[in-house]
C-alpha cells in the first residue's frame, strides 16, 4: 500500500482540472498531457497501478471542487483583497505565482530543501 493513493496523480490532477475550470480549451489539453503522459508513464514503469491514479486523481479532484464551492460561497471576502493587491503589485505578483507554480510541478521538493536548511542554520544558532 505504499504507493495508494498516487500523490503525483492527485497532484498532477488538481493541477490540471483547475486549469480547465479556468479555461477549457487549454485545461482540456492539460488534462490529456496529464493522463497520457505525466500519469500513464508511472503505469508504464509499474510504480503505480491504474486504481492508485484513479484513486489519487478522485481525491485531489474531490478536494479541489469542495475548495472551489468554498471560495465561490465564503471566500469572496478573503480573495478580493488579495486580487486587488496582485493588480496593484502585477510583477512580484507574477513572480511570486512562478516560483509557486515551479514548487508545485516539483512537489515542493526546493521548499523543502530550503525548510529543512532554515531549521538547521537556527537550530545551531540558538543552540540545541
Amino acid at each position: 500500500l505504499g504507493s495508494f493513493p498516487s500523490d503525483h496523480a492527485g497532484l498532477y490532477m488538481t493541477l490540471a482540472v483547475g486549469i480547465l475550470l479556468a479555461s477549457r480549451s487549454i485545461g482540456l489539453i492539460a488534462v490529456f498531457w496529464t493522463l497520457f503522459v505525466t500519469l500513464g508513464s508511472r503505469i508504464i514503469t509499474g510504480q503505480h497501478s491504474p486504481l492508485d491514479i484513479a484513486v489519487g486523481s478522485g481525491i485531489g479532484i474531490g478536494i479541489l471542487l469542495i475548495l472551489q464551492f468554498v471560495a465561490e460561497n465564503w471566500g469572496k471576502r478573503l480573495i478580493e483583497p488579495v486580487v486587488n493587491w496582485t493588480l496593484q503589485n502585477s510583477a512580484f505578483s507574477t513572480a511570486l505565482i512562478f516560483v509557486f507554480v515551479f514548487e508545485a510541478t516539483n512537489t515542493f521538493q526546493n521548499a523543502r530543501f530550503l525548510l529543512k536548511s532554515v531549521k538547521e542554520i537556527v537550530k545551531h544558532t540558538i543552540g540545541g
